[in-house]
């Protein structure tokens, strides 16, 4: 983790990154891996300001401890509207807390229940990662958590390409 904030924050402050070459989708995904590695708030908010053409607040060097890196997520079970955490093992949350560090999921709240907003962040999560961007969950699968979903969710938070059984 050391590693990845000290490159990630000579680039940040070396002015070779350059803000507009960077999709939303991209710094998203940047804020996400500094999230899921447990990054101080204040270098996240810094490489956000940064990446997105802003100026980083280099003042801010808040000494709080960063949080502990996040758990490889491998959800086991396929999710839908309607199930919550009592269902599904604390699934609903899990998944609500990766979609959260990825940017998609952007609730208030964890509440452990897949309802319209957890559709709606896989749903965006899908069509960031090229799994599905249409049709329905009947149809689709868009908005429910399949094996591509689990498996591309694994990838990211693993950082494996094992797909996982469906």
């Amino acid at each position: 983790m050391i590693i990845a904030v000290a490159i990630l924050g000579a680039a940040l402050f070396s002015g070779t990154v350059s803000a507009a070459a960077l999709t939303q989708a991209q710094i998203n995904a940047i804020v996400g891996l500094l999230q899921s590695f447990g990054a101080n708030q204040s270098v996240i908010n810094n490489v956000q300001i940064s990446l997105s053409g802003g100026t980083p607040n280099v003042s801010d060097t808040s000494t709080t401890p960063a949080s502990p890196v996040a758990e490889c997520r491998r959800l086991a079970s396929g999710m839908w509207v309607g199930l919550s955490d009592r269902e599904t093992g604390n699934e609903v949350s899990r998944l609500q807390k990766f979609l959260r560090a990825q940017g998609d999921f952007t609730y208030s709240e964890i509440t452990g229940f897949y309802g319209p907003a957890t559709e709606e962040a896989v749903r965006r999560f899908q069509s960031r990662s090229g799994i599905v961007s249409g049709g329905n969950a009947e149809t689709t699968g868009y908005g429910i958590v399949g094996p591509s979903t689990r498996a591309k969710i694994a990838e990211i938070s693993c950082g494996d390409i094992y797909p996982l059984p469906t």
